[in-house]
């Protein structure tokens, strides 16, 4: 599968089998571009928070700033997981922009 209408699908159907996710998790990461960035990062809605905890780190891997917005409303949440919040603070600093420091200098303490 390279079509990214049909990886994001599959990435995104909680009822398929988390390998098949996975392998649809890292064939957008292998493609890489806007449209596969934007399609992981509506992974980081996912049910399982562990789930969500990859998805930031292959969004940190990919290091695309379409998924910017995305990636910064997850430090600003205290509701979800520390390791969610974290893998995406993380994947903020490997995109690095002036907008992803600003949001990271703001929650370093928390």
């Amino acid at each position: 599968e390279t079509d990214v209408a049909e990886l994001r699908r599959a990435l995104l159907d909680e009822s398929r089998p988390l390998f098949e996710r996975y392998r649809a998790m890292f064939a957008l990461r292998n493609l890489g571009g806007p449209a596969a960035a934007l399609a992981l990062a509506e992974g980081l809605r996912a049910g399982s928070a562990l789930f969500r905890h990859e998805i930031g780190y292959v969004l940190g891997q990919l290091q695309h700033e379409a998924c910017v917005p995305q990636l910064t409303a997850w430090p600003r949440s205290r509701s979800e997981s520390p390791m969610v919040r974290h893998e995406c603070a993380e994947a903020l600093g490997a995109i690095a922009r002036p907008s992803c420091l600003e949001t990271l200098r703001a929650f370093a303490q928390d």
